[in-house]
């Protein structure tokens, strides 16, 4: 109970919060704005409303809902220890515990507590409803502090209810049956502590209220009472409260009735046994740049005070918090006619006691706010930009920008073509070199010094470009154009009319023919395609063929628009844009769209129309589909089951996306086609352990020959993927109807989700038809299993049977999800007992591993290849014949470090029996354009921190493949093995590695 009370009484607020609307899964999602010192900062996916306010920055907290529904929300949630700071709820049942100093209620907010006894609701001190928070409310602190003017709480007693703390109430009701009782309050055995409410504006008892011997009741002055004896100071005759005077009460258990305190008359407060003075506590400050709180009922709670006097009692004492606004500081703090108070660092004070008041005493606060300049200069090529509408005034060669004390102001920085971010100074010392800079809670002057330097070295590099049929190159003289190095240069291709882009050719000498036409060129939509070279190092030939039009590259897929296009001419316009996304110009006047049906869009995620134009001179007439949004994508199933047909559509939703996991029927031979806006296509099967069953295909359709089970593919739409409508879908994992997957993600001790060899490929035991090892790779301490999402694939329910092992651990977490941890980096490969759907038994393996072996073969039409880390580019090969085939060990570096191991322990084994052992200590250091002439063998990325770092070592090198080894196992040394305590110098792992067997 005491518990209970503290919250009621407890409660002075200077957080705010309200509730977010329930989610599909029943739970409260919250949203907190916290006030930070002095700024607003937004602190988003909080779990709970304690887990938003103990966060470290929380100063105050605002949990609100704009929509509760027909009923306020309900909160279950405990507030112990809030000490100073303030919780505002807003259209929300709450039955939990609240400690803090005061509680604003907005709206219809309402807290329950003790069981539903006692409700507390916000008013306004004229009597009306406060309304609840709206979005223009939250903007700021100081528009939520004006929402705040004049609210007051309203105690209701609903029940029986026991007070054991004090409790300050604007209006005290208790409703009929209902008993509020004021008992006193034991913090310790030897001491008991009497109890007093205090009501301020209207007191009304319809019900029963009673108290311990001594606890007492003090009403103030125009405070209207109702439904309640009051005796006079002898306990005779009924009292009659005038409304002009504070008058205490003391409750006689004798008589059970409200007696007042011998002493008062009508001019002044009842108080004990001798009249008690007042005198005038009068503040004098601007309330715009703060406020002022009074305690003057002696460790009570401090209450906000408007500039005005304000009664206290004589011989009391009185403590005073001065606090600024958001934006403000104290200027000065003075007491009657004296000295300004400053505290020892020499600022003013922001509290103060008087002590035993026995006259009038006048506090004097001012508040000012304060501004500081930000300077900003640059040189070089670049711009500087201040972020969220900040604006600055030029000054000679720089910008100064004005902000207020505790303001945020962020910069962002733009190099122009060929440079690049050289320095950033803040405040004259080096900051890292990023694109942006923030200074956060300005509370001085701050300079902001940005250097662009070139990223070449100014010579001069020769793109030539070839054209072949009908078309133009926009700003091409004599077929070539001058770029001096590492600037870029943008190229707009423009067909004419009946012929279209057919491909753009690139070659840089030492890459030959990258294919540029769907990896590089954007459609523009005015009829012309750009595209853009980047960081030209080198001269470049440029091919780019136009051909004629032909209705056949039109018709091999089906095309989709998004809802945002409802009529036919809107439909039309989308759709040329989507040929256009196949190197297509055609005018949307030329499209005929009818036969428009929306009808499926709710029932099965897409509607449809009917189109027809004339493309090469050849009429097409075909059906399109309208789905809600670009992230929505059609799949076509269509091949067989056990030899049954499966003709089916399937719709990926973006929540789909959100998970990477997606059902698709059960087919055992087929294709699957993709269809979605803003030319959305297959970019490719990643999934080497399945990547044998697809056989054939384009860019929008996958042909397979044997069931996959479980799938990894890399869809992408052709806009640009930082854009805000671009799609790039890496490891979309589509899992069969019937398929028994596991997922086994692999998660590093130090640094969470730990990528391995290609961004996660091999995350999912394929364990259908029988038993799996999932490869991973070394720096991988912890495994987590789970099944699909629920309704995705057949597994129902996973067991792990019992095993102990001194190399690895198996628990299951709250989520239901096993987490193997192992214990040593000897444990390479370990087999785990499955129980599938309570029958279906299943072996999977783990094993880890250090390196992925590949082989690079000279092809007949280039004398050039690469070793490829996923999409991403490794190490070049030249090849001169002596070399013509390679092979090589990609070793993937742990938690994305950037140090190589020792080196690599090689086994090889020949043809004709033998095996013979190599270390290998260094990768490969030619790299590729992209590196960089400081290239030490890491390959990094700088930009996504989304890819493995990693390195090649060259395994072997022949002029053919006749006579390389038939099997190359590796082993990664993370020591050189000739020092001792290195266990032989084999760190990672205790077998035979990675195998590597010769496909002849």
């Amino acid at each position: 109970m005491k518990k209970t009370f503290a919250l009621l009484l407890c409660i002075v607020l200077c957080f705010y919060f309200i509730p977010l609307p329930l989610s599909a899964a029943d739970t409260i999602q919250y949203k907190a704005i916290i006030e930070t010192v002095p700024d607003t900062y937004e602190l988003e996916g909080a779990t709970s409303v304690s887990n938003a306010v103990y966060n470290a920055q929380c100063a105050g907290v605002v949990v609100y809902s704009l929509d509760a529904g027909d009923e306020p929300l309900e909160i279950s949630d405990n507030f112990d220890g809030f000490h100073d700071k303030t919780v505002i709820l807003s259209n929300v049942f709450f039955n939990g515990y609240i400690d803090c100093d005061e509680l604003y209620l907005l709206g219809n907010a309402k807290m329950i507590v003790e069981d539903g006894k006692m409700e507390i609701s916000g008013i306004l001190a004229n009597g009306g409803n406060i309304p609840a928070l709206e979005d223009e409310d939250l903007v700021d602190y100081d528009s939520l502090e004006n929402k705040l003017q004049g609210a007051e709480r309203k105690y209701t007693i609903t029940g029986n209810v026991d007070i054991d703390e004090p409790l300050h109430a604007y209006v005290l009701e208790i409703k009929k049956d209902a008993t509020l009782k004021i008992i006193p309050s034991e913090p310790s055995p030897e001491e008991r502590y009497n109890n007093r409410i205090i009501v301020y504006h209207s007191l009304k008892v319809d019900g029963n209220f009673t108290a311990e011997e001594g606890q007492e009741l003090e009403i103030k002055g125009g405070c209207a009472v109702e439904g309640i004896t009051l005796l006079d100071s002898e306990g005779i005759e009924e009292f009659n409260f005038t409304e002009n005077n504070n008058e205490i009460f003391e409750y006689n258990t004798d008589i059970e009735k409200w007696v007042r305190q011998p002493g008062g008359d009508p001019g002044g407060p009842g108080g004990g046994d001798d009249p008690q003075n007042t005198y005038n506590l009068t503040l004098e400050y601007n309330p715009d740049g703060g406020h002022v709180l009074l305690d003057r009922f002696d460790g009570q709670g401090h209450m906000f005070e408007p500039p005005a006097d304000h009664q206290v009692l004589e011989c009391s004492n009185v403590n005073v918090k001065i606090e600024p606004a958001q934006g403000y500081i104290i200027q000065e703090v003075r007491i009657d006619d004296g000295e300004p108070l400053i505290d020892e660092t020499g600022k003013p004070v922001t509290e103060y006691t008087f002590e035993n008041i026995t006259a009038d005493h006048t506090l004097y606060a001012t508040f000012y706010q304060p501004k500081y300049e930000i300077t900003v200069t640059y040189s070089g090529e670049g711009q500087v930009e201040a972020q969220d509408g900040y604006e600055g005034e030029a000054v000679d060669s720089s910008t100064i920008y004005t902000l207020q004390q505790g303001e945020n102001i962020r910069f962002r920085f733009f190099p122009d073509n060929g440079y690049n971010i050289s320095e950033v100074l803040a405040d004259d010392q080096q900051a890292e070199l990023r694109d942006e800079y923030e200074f956060n809670n300005v509370t001085a002057d701050h300079t902001l010094h940005v250097e662009f330097g070139k990223k070449g070295d100014g010579t001069m590099h020769t793109i030539t470009v070839t054209v072949h049929g009908s078309g133009s190159v926009d700003g091409l003289a004599d077929g070539s154009v001058q770029v001096e190095d590492m600037f870029d240069h943008m190229f707009a291709f423009r067909p004419e009319p009946g012929w279209h882009l057919k491909s753009v050719i690139v070659d840089k000498g030492k890459i030959s023919e990258m294919d540029m036409t769907h990896y590089g060129v954007m459609y523009n939509g005015d009829g012309s395609f750009s595209l853009n070279l980047e960081e030209v190092s080198q001269d470049i030939t440029l091919e780019i063929t136009f051909e004629t039009d032909n209705a056949e590259d039109i018709t091999f897929k089906k095309y989709v628009v998004t809802a945002v296009n409802d009529t036919q001419e809107e439909i039309a316009e989308a759709l040329a844009g989507e040929f256009g996304y196949l190197s297509y110009v055609i005018d949307p006047g030329y499209i005929n769209v009818y036969d428009i049906d929306p009808s499926g869009i709710d029932s099965v995620g897409y509607s449809t129309f009917d189109f027809s134009v004339t493309i090469g001179g050849t009429p097409v007439e075909d059906r399109g589909y309208i789905v809600p949004t670009y992230e929505h994508i059609i799949f076509e199933f269509d091949g067989f089951y056990d030899g049954e047909p499966v003709d089916k559509i399937r719709v990926l939703t973006p929540e789909d996306i959100e998970k990477m996991e997606f059902g698709v029927p059960a087919m055992d031979s087929g294709s699957i086609k993709i269809y979605g806006a803003n030319g959305v296509r297959l970019e490719g099967v990643m999934s080497s352990d399945v990547r044998d069953a697809f056989v054939d295909g384009t860019r929008n359709e996958a042909v397979f020959d044997e069931p996959f089970y479980r799938a990894e593919w890399h869809i992408a739409n052709a806009v640009d993927m930082f854009g805000p409508e671009g799609l790039n879908i890496f490891g979309l994992n589509m899992i069969q109807d019937n398929a028994f997957c596991v997922q086994v993600a692999a998660v590093s001790a130090v640094e969470g989700v730990q990528r391995t060899y290609e961004w996660d490929l091999n995350r999912y035991a394929q364990l259908t038809t029988g038993n799996y090892t999932s490869y991973v790779y070394f720096g991988n301490d912890i495994f987590t299993l789970r099944p699909p999402e629920s309704g995705i694939g057949m597994v129902d329910s996973l067991k792990i049977m019992p095993g102990n092992s001194p190399g690895y651990t198996i628990t299951k977490d709250e989520n239901d999800q096993y987490i193997i941890t192992f214990l040593s980096d000897f444990y390479d490969e370990i087999t785990l007992d499955l129980l599938i759907n309570g029958s279906a038994e299943r072996k999977l393996t783990i094993h880890r591993v250090g390196v992925h072996i590949v082989e690079a073969e000279k092809g007949p039409d280039s004398n050039y290849g690469q070793v490829g880390h996923g999409t991403q580019q490794g190490t070049d090969i030249t090849f001169n014949g002596e070399n013509n085939y390679q092979l090589f060990a990609t070793y993937y570096i742990p938690d994305f470090g950037d140090t190589a191991p020792y080196g690599l322990y090689v086994t090889y084994t020949w043809a004709n029996g033998t095996t013979t052992t190599q270390i290998i200590t260094e990768p490969v250091k030619d790299g590729n354009i992209n590196t960089g002439p400081d290239f030490d063998g890491v390959f990094l990325d700088d930009v996504n921190d989304d890819f493995v770092s990693c390195c090649d070592y060259r395994l072997y090198s022949a002029p053919n493949k006749n006579a390389a080894p038939v099997k190359v196992n590796v082993i990664v040394l993370r020591d050189n093995p000739l020092d001792a305590d290195t266990f032989g110098g084999v760190h990672f792992g205790s077998g035979s590695g990675v195998e590597w067997i010769r496909d002849d």
